[in-house]
């Protein structure tokens, strides 16, 4: 865990390597947010000496190391709850609560750019089905997710179609897998001979990654704790509205109001 190397390897840092380290312990959340010039600038220390702290530490660079910290901050790390104790007053525990999801959705916007996003929307709307598949921590936001396209003219289900209804290349499966165990990874490979196109929501480390036609990596890693998982689960949420608000536009549909309803359904 970086956090724990940066505390481990202190003593042996310069004292302005010392002085970025003290500036990322002390606000990890914060610093996961920080340009390259407002670290240097917090630190007193200059870009160049930011970008030797970073390779001490086992980075590449100062992006490497953001990374990695927000990859730890979302993973509930043992630095960041050190179990929650019973002293903890309620404004430290929500800080904490906060700071982890905040560090998780920061991770993916950094990376949004790189998402094919215009494709993921072209061929949800140009599907003659779409089939949303996950596994148990990804089941209420797919359900969201089909009721709000159904309710936007486009069929979709949560299941593959029976042998009588069969896959062709004109349907879409959008398939979710954050931890590696889903049951969309065991279907893949019967789906892809159908010939139906396949998008996969998952890590790129991930072999349904590899299958897919195209990859939104939403996390960078495979979940593992349960911690994580309850943090993705609102990560995955957030992402199927903003995918439905955007079909919405693209056909001039109130998105917001099918997403109401589906809410107070």
């Amino acid at each position: 865990m970086i956090l724990g190397r940066i505390q481990e390897q202190a003593k042996e840092l310069s004292k302005s390597e010392r002085r970025v380290a003290e500036v990322i312990i002390s606000e990890p959340s914060r610093a996961v947010r920080m340009s390259i010039a407002t670290m240097a600038k917090q630190a007193d220390v200059s870009q160049p000496t930011v970008n030797r702290f970073c390779r001490r530490v086992g980075c590449e660079g100062y992006p490497d190391l953001k990374m990695k910290l927000a990859q730890e901050l979302a993973a509930g790390s043992s630095y960041q709850f050190r179990s929650l104790e019973s002293d903890l007053t309620s404004e430290a525990i929500f800080s904490r609560m906060f700071e982890s999801h905040l560090a998780l959705a920061d991770d993916a916007f950094q990376r949004l750019g790189q998402w094919p996003l215009s494709a993921l929307m072209d061929w949800l709307l140009s599907a003659r089905r779409v089939v949303v598949l996950g596994g148990a921590i990804e089941t209420q936001p797919i359900k969201r997710l089909v009721e709000a396209l159904n309710q936007m003219d486009v069929e979709a289900l949560s299941q593959l179609p029976s042998l009588r209804e069969p896959l062709g290349p004109s349907d879409l499966v959008l398939a979710f897998d954050f931890t590696g165990q889903s049951s969309s990874n065991t279907a893949t490979e019967a789906m892809r001979v159908k010939g139906a196109r396949l998008i996969a929501v998952c890590s790129t480390r991930l072999s349904l990654a590899k299958e897919a036609d195209l990859c939104i990596p939403l996390v960078n890693d495979p979940i593992e704790d349960a911690q994580a998982i309850a943090r993705t689960q609102s990560l995955l949420t957030l992402f199927v509205d903003a995918l439905v608000m955007s079909a919405g536009a693209r056909r001039g549909q109130p998105a917001d109001v099918i997403l109401s309803k589906i809410a107070s359904a």
